[in-house]
């Protein structure tokens, strides 16, 4: 996490320890463009509690949230598998050293290709995301005389109450199969048992959820059409509850997010007991979102009769957040004056040529903020980097591991 120090430094800290001063780490680093960093310790720690409240639930770590190489490999060393959803995040996991059968190949729009690479590799898991994919698999599992391991994605129709770009579970989401359409995909796994091994269910209902409430509902209606499959003779081993699990992206409330952790393993075993032998979860955004920053600098100071604006040098190409879903990241100046007190509001921007090309609209600095000056935008270990391009012509920033 980012604190200050003693000497009024902004720093990465953990249980009271502080290393360098963040200015120290990017003055040595000669700094030429934004740059990600990520902080070991908070990595650890996050994963190492999951672990152990979960357990014996396994975890499978949502690869779109961040797939730089130390972060993966770190992660998959202690021994957390992954979810992935395309060819590309498949090859990411075998590069770091994630063995097949530590993976769940998730996503709706899964090609030939790629459902034959899984087969091929015996993937963990594909969870099934359509009647045409179920069939699809069925289809190219039997060309290769395999069985495909496979679980169906149900759609509860349930409301996350999140953003509405990352829900998930609702009925006029693309993701999952409704609930009307389960006993076409009973009829196809009848007629294709020696191509199709069917392992359980799975849900993902949405992601950034702080409220509890819908996850419960999502587990109970999955457990009522459990208890109908098993009602008819269906034998598997595997429940799958996604991800989704949120932060709070406005403090720093570490205690409240772990105990919402606990709670929602709770929710999850409590729910499901007896009903099989494996379960899984795919979290992404909660293991590494506080371990990362965005570090850019201020380019220009520009006042006009609305707004007070810095321009620095970072963006939507590197920080699709703000611009995508409206949200809002804490943002912190490198050095702390002792004399500090914010009392300039500040609309932060970037040099992209887009009027939605806005980090934080309204952020209250210290009214001596200088160009060159460096700043800190919090919480951007999850869907920062993976999500940044090239627009304009611009480079991808600089990632770190420290």
């Amino acid at each position: 996490m980012l604190n200050y120090n003693s000497q009024n430094q902004l720093c990465f800290s953990h249980d009271n320890k502080f290393s360098d001063p963040l200015i120290n780490i990017v003055n040595n680093l000669k700094y030429e463009k934004p740059i990600y960093l990520y902080y070991k310790e908070e990595l650890e720690h996050r994963v190492r509690f999951l672990k152990n409240t979960l357990s014996p639930i396994e975890i499978f770590y949502a690869l779109k949230a961040n797939a730089f190489a130390p972060i993966v490999q770190m992660l998959i060393k202690e021994g957390v598998g992954l979810d992935v959803v395309s060819l590309g995040e498949i090859e990411c996991g075998l590069r770091n050293g994630c063995p097949p059968q530590k993976m769940i190949f998730s996503g709706v729009g899964k090609s030939h290709k790629e459902i034959e690479m899984a087969i091929r590799l015996k993937i963990r898991q594909i969870n099934v995301e359509s009647i045409p994919e179920l069939l699809r698999i069925s289809s190219i599992a039997r060309s290769l005389n395999l069985k495909a391991p496979i679980a169906l994605r149900v759609n509860p129709d349930v409301d996350a109450a999140t953003h509405p770009y990352i829900a998930t579970g609702l009925k006029n989401n693309k993701f999952g199969i409704e609930t009307i359409a389960l006993s076409e995909a009973e009829n196809i796994l009848h007629s294709n048992l020696d191509s199709l091994e069917f392992l359980g269910f799975s849900l993902h209902i949405g992601s950034q959820i702080l409220d509890l409430n819908p996850f419960q509902e999502a587990f109970d209606k999955l457990k009522n059409i459990i208890i109908d499959w098993q009602s008819r003779g269906w034998i598997f081993n595997t429940l799958d509850a996604g991800g989704g699990l949120g932060i709070n992206y406005t403090q720093d409330d570490f205690a409240s997010e772990e105990k919402l952790a606990q709670q929602w393993s709770n929710q999850i075993k409590n729910s499901w007991k007896n009903n099989a032998e494996n379960f899984f979860v795919e979290p992404g955004r909660w293991l590494v979102s506080h371990s990362g920053v965005l570090i850019t600098k201020v380019e220009y100071i520009k006042k006009t009769s609305h707004h007070q604006f810095l321009i620095v040098d970072t963006g939507m190409h590197h920080l699709m957040r703000p611009a995508l879903y409206q949200a809002k990241h804490r943002i912190l100046p490198l050095i702390k004056n002792n004399n500090f007190e914010p009392q300039t509001s500040y609309q932060i921007v970037g040099p992209i040529c887009e009027s939605s090309d806005v980090i934080n609209s309204e952020v209250m600095l210290t009214d001596n903020i200088t160009e060159g000056d460096y700043l800190a935008i919090l919480d951007t270990g999850a869907y920062g980097s993976s999500m940044s391009n090239c627009y304009n012509q611009r480079e991808l920033p600089l990632e770190l591991l420290i």
